[in-house]
């Protein structure tokens, strides 16, 4: 049976790339070597056809054979969530059906670029709801710097009262700590129901999102066994042991964060690790000069010794 997304979810949810051969063919059987390599890790789930998969320059065929191949190979051993940054409301109600037929635990949706007041922003929603169907269990995104909607905090919380299938909430929002720990206070103040929040933004303030209130982090980011790591360690009451292993990486987040370039930084790190065949990210993204290169390297060199002054997580890196 397919275990859906619900608002006791927890963990590191990272945001699955779609791995090409260096002609831009999709390479999929290195899509399932990614698969098998996050269950590795100890992720709670994967975040398909986000902005890291590059959904919006796969077909329509291509997105939905990496949707299948990506739930057939996870087998049900964490939760597959649907990214739909790219979809127009009429494509909502097929990809819906599709997905869930095919397994997933439901769709991450953010509302349509351009609407401004919280009437907008519920009317959109609402059309969007209203396509997809009650059923399907949501991941509702709050990123201002990728469609420039802005949520308030009272309407976050009204969100989560008017829609059940509102399970989780995607924070991405800067300045978003504070947010975050005033939607937890307003929604106990109210009596509005409790849903999972997961931070994004690229795992760039992870430890104290955490710390903060938030039950998991969901980022495309090269390395989840630290984002798993700094999840255990704020688990388990150890704030100074999370921020001690997510300031070791701190430089490669902001690294991987620069502006359209992000995405190539990202994957020829994962290439670095022999995760992926080639670090090609699809055009119009840019490709990464040797000099590019040598500076990720030269900063995935002080990592590794300092993890290993450390003692931790020494091991990934060879």
């Amino acid at each position: 049976m397919t275990q859906l997304l619900t608002t006791d979810v927890r963990g590191i949810f990272p945001i699955c790339p779609t791995p090409f051969f260096d002609n831009g063919e999709i390479d999929y059987a290195g899509l399932d070597r990614l698969v098998d390599w996050y269950a590795g890790c100890g992720v709670a789930g994967l975040v398909v056809l986000g902005v890291f998969g590059e959904a919006a320059k796969l077909s329509s065929e291509e997105g939905e054979k990496v949707l299948a191949r990506v739930i057939a190979r996870v087998g049900g051993r964490f939760l597959v969530v649907v990214g739909t940054g790219n979809l127009r409301l009429r494509d909502y109600a097929p990809l819906a059906r599709s997905s869930m037929a095919a397994g997933a635990a439901g769709l991450m949706i953010a509302p349509t670029q351009g609407v401004r007041t919280d009437e907008e922003i519920t009317t959109d929603l609402k059309r969007i709801f209203a396509a997809i169907g009650p059923d399907v269990p949501v991941m509702l995104q709050d990123y201002p710097p990728a469609n420039d909607v802005f949520f308030s905090v009272p309407l976050v919380c009204r969100l989560i009262a008017e829609f059940p299938q509102i399970v989780v909430f995607k924070s991405e929002d800067n300045p978003g700590l504070g947010k975050l720990a005033r939607i937890r206070e307003t929604c106990a103040k109210e009596g509005i129901r409790r849903i999972s929040i997961l931070s994004g933004r690229g795992a760039l303030f992870a430890a104290l999102a955490l710390m903060r209130g938030a039950d998991g982090v969901a980022s495309g980011f090269a390395y989840p066994e630290m984002l798993v790591g700094v999840y255990e360690a704020v688990a388990r009451g150890d704030p100074n042991a999370a921020c001690d292993l997510y300031d070791i990486f701190l430089p490669l987040i902001c690294h991987e964060l620069q502006p359209r370039i992000g995405v190539p930084v990202r994957k020829y790190i994962l290439h670095k690790r022999g995760l992926l065949t080639s670090p090609l990210a699809r055009p119009p993204a840019p490709a990464i000069t040797e000099a590019d290169k040598a500076e990720v390297d030269f900063m995935l060199e002080r990592t590794a010794a300092k993890c290993r002054k450390a003692g931790v997580l020494d091991d990934i890196f060879g």
